[in-house]
């Protein structure tokens, strides 16, 4: 009875020793991630920044980014913070409208030349805008002036539109800006417009995106002749210009009918989405849903029309989709209502994404490393604002990265089971009650038996 009782004491100390173990856990090393990149400073700044690569938002284990480190030459983690600047929930944007002007072309001057007259107000206001046309009862306008005096902030978009009624049309339309009307310079690229009607739906292009600036004067020109604009409005840049979009286009590949599906590679912080087609002139109804894993619970992010429009040698296709920031991986595309086989309906999907920007302490000996890919760690990263607090109001310097190498390899991205040691540890306990319950009665068993037996 003794020997089981210390059995069961014994046993009682080695589950415990088993739960203990893994919450020491080891301390965290380059070598306990998959890759790295070397990280080198710039100048004596000890606050220092970089744009994440690629290839991290490609092999971390985590949306959240949260297994991955900055180590200096001493293996030592140095204090770092994740700047995401994508913008979790996008709104679009108001549309402000501006008054616009129209200039006709002379018949005297050369081609595509207008001959203008301009009264404004002393704060620059436009008032009035002639432009010597000529003596016909419908002048061609060559094109048109837009008063942006008033605004505060950089523009970022100029959208354009047309009576209802106006007849089917697609064009180019180039944009100037100016401070003082005399000198001109080219904003963006040409962009194409359209209004066109087809099987019962209204493709309508009217919005230009555009590179953020102000100004105080615009001027949109035609390649051709369109009808006449009936509006003109502009959408303000929303606080800092942000870093510049990447794009991943995914390889849909039909499942069933009019129903396409993709996965993305990685877990990128995707906030716009680019569908058009292989096949020219094709023009769909159709939704995006995406989820996290392949067998859902899926989530809507968009429901409408995509198209390729091929007119005269150009091509229109379907403008950038907003969404709700998201890093699902798996896509699905549903297609329909424009297409009789599922060939022509073959959607070229495009995530639109932003790349967060690192902020870290160089602190210690370089050379300093970015390491990541780590199926076990938790984050560990601080608020942007407390490192930025620490460059006393200038902007932390550009540091420079290196190439990517391996660390602790391809099995450092395997997440380990997780083991809920509580549950075991309770059921350990009660499994050793009953084995010490079932000793006691074996016991007690044996001794009523052998006093039976005794003379």
């Amino acid at each position: 009875m003794t020997r089981f009782r210390s059995f069961t004491c014994l046993a009682f100390v080695g589950l415990i020793a088993a739960v203990a173990q893994p919450a020491a856990g080891q301390a965290l090393t380059p070598d306990r991630f998959a890759y790295g990149v070397s990280v080198d400073t710039v100048g004596g700044n000890p606050v220092q920044r970089f744009v994440l690569p690629d290839t991290v938002y490609r092999i971390a284990t985590r949306a959240d980014l949260g297994d991955l480190r900055l180590f200096n030459h001493e293996g030592e983690p140095l204090p770092y913070a994740i700047d995401r600047q994508g913008v979790e929930d996008e709104s679009p944007p108001d549309r402000i409208a501006l008054p616009f002007f129209p200039l006709y072309a002379s018949p005297r001057a050369g081609e595509g030349d207008v001959r203008v007259e301009v009264r404004r107000t002393p704060s620059g206001t436009l008032v009035r805008v002639d432009g010597q046309g000529p003596a016909t009862a419908t002048p061609e306008v060559a094109a048109y002036v837009v008063d942006a005096s008033a605004l505060e902030g950089l523009v970022d978009g100029i959208a354009i539109a047309w009576d209802e009624e106006t007849a089917d049309f697609l064009g180019e339309a180039t944009l100037e800006t100016s401070d003082d009307l005399n000198r001109w310079l080219p904003w963006g690229a040409p962009a194409t417009v359209a209004q066109l009607r087809r099987m019962g739906s209204v493709l309508v292009r009217d919005e230009i995106k555009l590179p953020a600036q102000s100004a105080r004067y615009y001027r949109i020109r035609f390649r051709e002749p369109l009808p006449p604009i009936s509006r003109v409005t502009a959408t303000l840049a929303m606080g800092e210009i942000e870093a510049e979009r990447r794009w991943l286009t995914l390889d849909a590949r039909r499942t069933e009918r009019g129903v396409f599906d993709a996965v993305a590679e990685g877990v990128h912080p995707v906030d716009r989405i680019r569908v058009t087609f292989a096949r020219p002139n094709t023009l769909a109804r159709i939704r995006i849903e995406s989820a996290s894993d392949a067998a859902g619970p899926w989530r809507r992010h968009y429901s409408g029309t995509a198209y390729r429009i091929e007119v005269e040698g150009q091509t229109l296709e379907s403008p950038e989709i907003p969404i709700r920031l998201t890093n699902n991986r798996y896509w699905r595309i549903f297609a329909g209502q424009g297409a009789e086989d599922d060939a022509a309906l073959l959607p070229i999907v495009s995530l639109g994404w932003t790349p967060a920007r690192v902020l870290f302490l160089a602190r210690g000996e370089p050379p300093y490393t970015l390491a990541f890919g780590n199926g076990e760690v938790a984050p560990a990263e601080f608020a942007a604002e407390d490192l930025g607090r620490l460059t006393d109001g200038e902007d932390a310097v550009m540091a420079r990265l290196g190439v990517v190498t391996a660390l602790g390899g391809e099995s450092r991205l395997r997440t380990p089971i997780a083991i809920d040691w509580k549950t075991v540890l309770l059921w350990g306990a009660l499994l050793a009650g009953v084995a010490m319950i079932g000793g006691l009665a074996l016991s007690l068993i044996r001794q009523v038996q052998r006093d039976r037996g005794a003379p």
